[in-house]
């Protein structure tokens, strides 16, 4: 579910999309998180953006200029009017890949969800992906105050969770910052404060400059984390930013006993006389006592100066362990969930596990009537037969057919809707007679530059084997990590000598099997076209865990062909 909120501010939002629930305000302020079934492990709290800033020509002072906890914030105008905004619709809608790009120009997320023309391309959130099993969106302003004049700033927030085994526990949200003033603003800094309810020990880490994260954010990350328990009860917090002017070190996190202001307590940890400066707060490096009435907090090191139209942004990830004894394991699921660590498969797929996902492409007569082909939806489970609704047709008219190769047509009778004749890629929302839901991905049978794939699909659609050359790993034995070079062709002749072209996106995945044919891995599970790809393994299942030593094959299957490599992992 993917979810834009406008301006209700009695609603309670919420993702939960396996064993946690974390409900806040559309204004921020955090309600509760904990798991789905048991008490609440968070009570309040929310996120701050605090400034240094000069009041009636006072040197300056840090301030909070956004407090969530203390309200004082409205949702932006743009937002309102996009109350639920799903994978696949055409405001803010998602193809199932990991690299999303609906505009075709090479970029993501360039046009975010606010209802506004981020980009300048004259189109409105065309471009924006949604992240997770669950996700809620929101923008916002601060209320303008005269007594208190603060810098112009508004704050991007995304809020998302999966469902997936080894992080069901987590919930993860990205605020970004932007400067809309005409004046700079100096020595941002990003954090959150919260309560939480009985006494509990405190523990902090220090991750340090994370050099994983500048692939994926074009620069290092900073990070903290903190772990808060209480006999067999936990929930772990971990503070991500940006590292400027190589300060990745002055994290401000602890535990306030004084209900001082979270300013106050940053400009003591950056005066010189404060002890253990850059650690800051009671709980930092250490374990100390606390309760309900005192304030768990973390603030970033400085991210600098906002010039005018400028941006900055901090994660913050909040986990509930299932036990005590595996928290530093949840810990290092979320840390790797976020900043990566050089191995794409690190970062869960951005779309959901939930709802069964079915390819195929569509084709339209000379009356915009069309034909949808579905490439072996039983192999997905889905029984074409049983279909009883696809989103934008009438399924009563509809004719059916299955062909042996597994292959399904639906020849619709009324002419289709607009999406169809832009000669793009189309998601279409189906429900079984059982109720259960999926979606459809539709390629055009016409590509772009107006070649058909009629017989590209069709040959990918049946089973056999593709050229060996197509893939390949080096180094090959290997120690720590191997190369895995994979290849979808833009041209291949099939088993009869003709030629076969593809110009659109097909199913591509890379799996890594053991010897007994189990499965260790998925690398890549996503819509590819036709290039040269690669990417590493690093010798890790699933979850993460090193693989022993020994033969595997890495399989890449390309629709329903595929090709199988031997690789020997070495200690």
């Amino acid at each position: 579910m993917v979810t834009a909120v406008g301006d209700h501010s009695r609603e309670r939002l919420s993702v939960a999309p396996g064993r946690v629930i974390f409900e806040f305000s559309p204004t921020g302020a955090w309600l509760r998180f904990g798991p789905r079934d048991g008490r609440p492990l968070i009570v309040s709290g929310g996120f701050l953006v605090l400034a240094s800033v000069s009041e009636r020509g006072e040197s300056s002072a840090m301030t909070e200029i956004i407090d969530t906890r203390a309200g004082g914030l409205h949702v932006i105008s743009g937002m309102r009017g996009l109350e639920k905004v799903h994978e696949g619709a055409k405001n803010g809608r998602r193809y199932p890949s990991a690299r999303p790009d609906d505009d075709g120009d090479n970029a993501v997320d360039e046009d975010r969800l606010d209802g506004r023309d981020n980009d300048g391309d004259g189109r409105i959130d065309e471009d924006f992906a949604a992240i997770g099993d669950e996700m809620v969106v929101t923008a916002y302003q601060p209320l303008p105050d005269e007594s208190r004049p603060l810098p112009m700033v508004e704050v991007y927030q995304e809020t998302y969770a999966w469902s997936l085994q080894h992080i069901d526990g987590m919930v993860v949200t990205r605020l970004t910052i932007r400067n809309t003033g005409r004046e700079a603003v100096h020595d941002v800094r990003v954090g959150a404060a919260f309560a939480k309810r009985d006494e509990f020990a405190v523990e902090s880490q220090d991750f340090g400059a994370v050099e994983e994260a500048a692939g994926r954010f074009g620069q290092p990350l900073t990070a903290r984390g903190m772990l808060l328990h209480h006999e067999n009860e936990a929930v772990a917090v971990i503070f991500f930013a940006p590292v400027v002017s190589g300060d990745a070190g002055s994290w401000l996190t602890g535990v306030s006993r004084s209900g001082r202001t979270i300013s106050s307590l940053v400009e003591a940890s950056l005066s010189e006389d404060t002890p253990g400066r850059g650690g800051g707060g009671s709980g930092s490096g250490t374990q100390s006592q606390a309760s309900a009435r005192y304030m768990v907090f973390g603030v970033s090191p400085s991210l600098g100066t906002l010039e005018p139209g400028d941006e900055t942004f901090a994660y913050i990830a909040l986990i509930a362990p299932a036990s005590i004894d595996n928290a530093r394991r949840s810990i290092d699921f979320a840390f790797r969930t976020v900043v990566g660590d050089g191995n794409s498969r690190s970062i869960p797929p951005p779309i959901s596990i939930k709802r069964r996902v079915i390819w195929g492409m569509y084709e339209l007569d000379y009356s915009g009537r069309v034909t949808i082909t579905l490439h072996d939806p039983r192999a997905r489970g889905i029984n074409p037969m049983e279909i009883v609704f696809l989103k934008g047709f009438d399924l009563a008219r509809a004719i059916r057919s299955e062909l042996p190769d597994g292959t399904a047509r639906l020849e619709l009778a009324e002419e289709a809707p607009p999406s169809f004749a832009e000669n793009e890629k189309v998601i279409m929302h189906g429900r079984l007679s059982g109720g259960e839901w999926f979606d459809a991905v539709l390629e055009p049978a016409v590509g772009p530059d107006g070649r058909h794939d009629i017989a590209a699909q069709r040959y990918f659609a049946r089973s056999g084997k593709l050229d060996e050359a197509l893939l390949s790993g080096s180094p090959n034995p290997f120690r720590d990590a191997t190369t895995i070079a994979y290849e979808v062709p833009a041209q291949l002749n099939d088993e009869f000598g003709n030629e076969i072209t593809l110009s659109g996106g097909i199913e591509t995945t890379v799996r890594v099997y053991d010897v007994t044919g189990r499965l260790v891995t998925t690398l890549v599970d996503t819509i590819h076209s036709p290039g040269r790809y690669q990417l590493q393994w690093q010798a890790q299942n699933e979850t993460g865990v090193k693989v022993a030593s020994g033969v595997y094959y890495v399989k890449l299957q390309i629709g329903r062909r595929y090709v199988t490599k031997r690789l020997i992992q070495l200690k």
